[in-house]
């Protein structure tokens, strides 16, 4: 129980406090009272896609796989939350892959000497400590 709990907080914490001890040790009972307690479904991930604004013609599905695609739209997915500064060296570099985009990230904040966080409730909101 210890091993998950101090990484949940809010609603999370609260799904996770609300089961049996013995359900706490699995981490798909876990997982599905979070989910339950906060409503997120599926559903609710596909309706957050459909609601984004894309660009006619940034993305060229031809000659490319689904794992290409997937990795794509969450490569743009990834710089879309970054401040506007790391956002900006981020493109410009113009990573290939998300590993690459978050490594030219720690860079980026490497040179800045700050560390970037973000609240969960609120993902746009960052501050430098």
């Amino acid at each position: 129980r210890a091993v998950t709990s101090p990484y949940l907080t809010g609603q999370a914490q609260a799904a996770y406090r609300s089961l049996d001890p013995q359900e706490a040790l699995e981490y798909a009972r876990v997982k599905a009272a979070i989910l339950d307690h906060t409503g997120i479904s599926p559903e609710t991930y596909r309706q957050r896609l459909r609601k984004e604004q894309y660009p006619l013609g940034w993305l060229n599905p031809e000659g490319l796989t689904g794992p290409q695609v997937a990795e794509m739209v969450a490569l743009e997915q990834f710089t879309q939350i970054l401040p506007p500064g790391g956002r900006a060296w981020v493109r410009q570099h113009r990573p290939a892959t998300l590993p690459a985009a978050v490594a030219l990230m720690e860079d980026y904040l490497s040179a800045e000497g700050a560390e970037a966080s973000y609240t969960a409730d609120n993902p746009g909101e960052y501050w430098t400590s």
